[in-house]
């Protein structure tokens, strides 16, 4: 399939999918980012150039234990696919503050966790999303150190690394197989680079690059990636969700308490 034929299909695809006029439409009535629970999901319909699929994210209430033998509980964000699409990239693991902000702690890929941290001696998270998205207006780059332990004799070491760039480029409203919503745009480049290790044999290095459209009681709603090798132009469209969005914040239910952009 050629390029062009491709784009042709996509538009294709998404926009029957979003031609009932049943289709809800949700605009911004704030920009507080969900307080995410155990058993969230959210469920895109993907394309790539060689296939169609399911991609799901589900999020697990775990107790994590710290290297400093601390226990906290966070969220860990699975990742399922159907289809044949694939998806490789390591495991979040994140914590959210009171006032909404995401916070990522960890990775955990090939049964080890890799902690986020400043030096040697002790893990930190750092701000994925920052709560209200109103509050991001210029980039933010987020590099860390990551620190893995060996269970057997308690040795941990760093040297692999994380990095997190996000763009906003205000709003945006878009249409998803769920609704049309009104959004923030953000362009998002993540890697994971894990070095071979005591627990790993070979390293790991995970790429995410592209655009993510992010409805602030949901989370993203729509996303075009570029994915490690192999995987450029993976485009996913919110197809459902448990996760409950109040009637007020239906269009023309209200008057949004947001202001425009100037």
């Amino acid at each position: 399939m050629n390029f062009s034929n491709y784009i042709i299909l996509t538009a294709a695809i998404f926009l029957t999918a979003c031609a009932s006029s049943e289709t809800p439409s949700y605009v911004l009535t704030d920009s507080e980012l969900h307080q995410y629970q155990g058993g969230d999901k959210l469920s895109y319909a993907v394309l790539t150039l060689n296939n169609t699929g399911i991609l799901t994210h589900t999020y697990q209430s775990v107790d994590l234990v710290t290297p400093e033998n601390q226990t906290f509980n966070a969220l860990v964000r699975n990742i399922d696919t159907q289809g044949g699409i694939g998806f490789p990239f390591a495991t979040p693991n994140f914590t959210q503050m009171e006032n909404g902000n995401l916070i990522i702690e960890a990775y955990t890929e090939g049964g080890n966790t890799y902690w986020l941290t400043e030096d040697e001696a002790a893990t930190t998270g750092r701000v994925f999303y920052t709560s209200p998205l109103s509050d991001i207006t210029e980039r933010t780059n987020t590099t860390s150190p990551l620190l893995v332990c060996n269970n057997e004799n308690g040795n941990c070491k760093n040297g692999s690394t994380t990095n997190v760039l996000l763009t906003p480029f205000g709003k945006e409203t878009v249409e998803t197989e769920y609704a049309k919503f009104e959004t923030y745009k953000f362009i998002i480049e993540w890697t994971v680079d894990i070095q071979a290790n005591d627990q790993l044999a070979t390293p790991k290095n995970y790429r995410l690059s592209g655009t993510q459209w992010v409805y602030p009681p949901l989370g993203v709603v729509k996303f075009t990636y570029d994915v490690g090798t192999g995987l450029d132009n993976v485009i996913g469209s919110l197809s459902s969700t448990n996760i409950s969005i109040p009637d007020s914040n239906k269009s023309g239910s209200h008057t949004p308490s947001i202001k425009p952009d100037a």
